[in-house]
């Protein structure tokens, strides 16, 4: 949203549905953990957003079971 032109950016989706997953920034990334389908499934799959290329990655590394309803956090030094 850019708040100037009180205006939306379309960008684009991620490459699958993560309805009660969750979301944290890692770096210049936005990462997208688990969640369900919408259709009943629950995954366990994470996908990275490049926030700079608009481009997203499904990570080789996936949660340790199937979740939705959950939370991330970052821990700060």
């Amino acid at each position: 949203y850019n708040i100037v032109e009180d205006a939306w950016t379309l960008l684009t989706q991620c490459l699958s549905r993560h309805g009660f997953g969750a979301a944290v920034r890692y770096g210049d990334s936005i990462l997208l953990c688990g969640g369900n389908d919408g259709f009943g499934s629950v995954h366990n799959e994470i996908e990275s957003y490049n926030t700079a290329e608009d481009k997203w990655q499904e990570w080789d590394l996936n949660l340790p079971k199937r979740l939705q309803f959950h939370s991330v956090g970052k821990l700060i030094k």
